[in-house]
C-alpha cells in the first residue's frame, strides 16, 4: 500500500516584531546621540605636525578669538549650569540674538580677570578636568600668556594647546 505523501507547507516567518525592534533600535539613537554643538566664536587654530588627542569627556575649553575676547565652556551641561547660572541667570543671547539657557550654549565669554577663579571653582566641581586652549593663530600673544598665566594661579599647571594637522599629513 503506498504512502500518502503530505503537502509541504512553507515557512512563513513573521517580521513584524523585528521591524518593531529596529524602529525601537532607531528611535533610541536619534534621541540619545549628542551631535557636536557650535562653536562659541570661530577660530583659526594654528597648523602644526601632530593632531590633537584629546579625551571625550571632562573638558574645559577656553577659547581666544583673534580680538582678544576669551571664552570658556565645558562639555557637559551640568557644569555650564553650576558655574555660569548664578553670572546668568535668565540665560545668554546667542548669535542669531535669542536668549538661551546658559547650559545649552557651548561657551560663555568672560573676562580674562574672572579666568583663574572660574577655573578653580571649575576644578572644585571636577577634579579631572582636562584643560584645553584653543586660541586663533591670528591673535596677539598677550591674552594668550594671561590666561595660561590664570591658569597658572589657579594651580592648572597641565594643559593642551589646541592645533589643526597640517595639510599633507597623515
Amino acid at each position: 500500500m503506498p504512502k500518502i505523501k503530505k503537502k509541504r507547507l512553507g515557512i512563513r516567518i513573521d517580521m513584524t516584531p523585528m521591524v518593531d525592534v529596529a524602529t525601537l533600535l532607531v528611535l533610541f539613537f536619534m534621541t540619545t546621540t549628542q551631535f557636536k554643538p557650535a562653536e562659541p566664536v570661530h577660530v583659526t587654530l594654528p597648523s602644526s605636525d601632530k593632531g590633537p588627542k584629546l579625551p571625550e569627556t571632562s573638558v574645559m575649553t577656553i577659547t581666544i578669538d583673534k580680538e582678544g575676547q576669551v571664552y570658556m565652556g565645558f562639555d557637559q551641561q551640568q557644569m555650564m549650569k553650576a558655574i555660569f547660572y548664578s553670572t546668568y541667570p535668565n540665560g545668554i543671547r546667542d548669535k542669531a540674538g535669542n536668549i538661551v539657557p546658559v547650559w545649552l550654549v557651548p561657551a560663555v565669554p568672560i573676562q580674562e580677570k574672572d579666568l583663574a577663579n572660574l577655573v578653580v571653582q571649575a576644578r572644585m566641581q571636577n577634579v579631572r578636568l582636562v584643560t584645553v586652549i584653543k586660541a586663533d593663530k591670528d591673535a596677539e600673544y598677550g591674552p594668550i600668556q594671561a590666561a595660561m598665566s590664570d591658569l597658572q594661579k589657579a594651580q592648572v599647571t597641565r594643559f593642551e594647546l589646541q592645533t589643526s594637522l597640517k595639510e599633507g599629513k597623515g
